[in-house]
């Protein structure tokens, strides 16, 4: 509160104690308005957290909670104010006043790897871009499973449906074939 009209000089707590007030005065208040800004969280499929607001006023902080993974394959590595994922944040501090833009980013989790098809050989169950999440547990395959594979001499991989399971002097051998493709996979 102000005693006068042009703000300069606070009327504080202790001036009522100190001042016993047997007049009829006037003060003036004056509001500073909030500020608010807008946050926008691009989350690539996933669920944000409630904890997460979309407005916040430029007086007050937020801490960034979790949100939770689009797939069971994927987790959470962080929020980054860029989208290559170079800026990371998990708090946004007082005073900032403009809008801002959070990206989620998601790695697959331990034990698991991601592909994306390169070929239409594998066409109608598997398009050209489409990503494939495997699992490093190779025990119970079996004929008519989809399984990512690389010859010992190419760093190419492969993603062909296992047609013939055989043993062969003890080791399993599988062979597969791209569903589009008129012959099975050569070696």
């Amino acid at each position: 509160y102000y005693d006068d009209q042009t703000f300069e000089y606070p009327f504080s707590d202790t001036d009522f104690i100190k001042q016993q007030l047997t007049v009829e005065m006037s003060l003036y208040a004056k509001f500073i308005p909030s500020v608010y800004r807008t946050i926008n969280y691009n989350l690539d499929g996933g669920t944000n957290s409630p904890n997460n607001v979309t407005t916040l006023s430029s007086g007050k902080e937020l801490l960034l909670s979790d949100p939770t993974a689009p797939s069971e394959y994927l987790k959470f590595a962080g929020w980054f104010t860029d989208s290559e994922f170079k800026n990371q944040i998990t708090l946004i501090a007082k005073g900032r006043e403009s809008q801002i833009d959070l990206y989620a980013k998601w790695v697959v989790k331990d034990g698991y790897g991601l592909y994306a098809v390169k070929s239409s050989s594998m066409e109608p169950a598997l398009s050209v871009g489409q990503a494939v999440v495997t699992t490093s547990d190779y025990q119970d395959l079996k004929v008519g499973d989809i399984v990512v594979f690389s010859y010992s001499e190419s760093s190419a991989y492969y993603c062909h449906r296992i047609v013939e399971i055989n043993e062969v002097d003890g080791l399993t051998r599988y062979i597969t074939k791209g569903d589009n493709n008129s012959t099975i996979d050569s070696r």
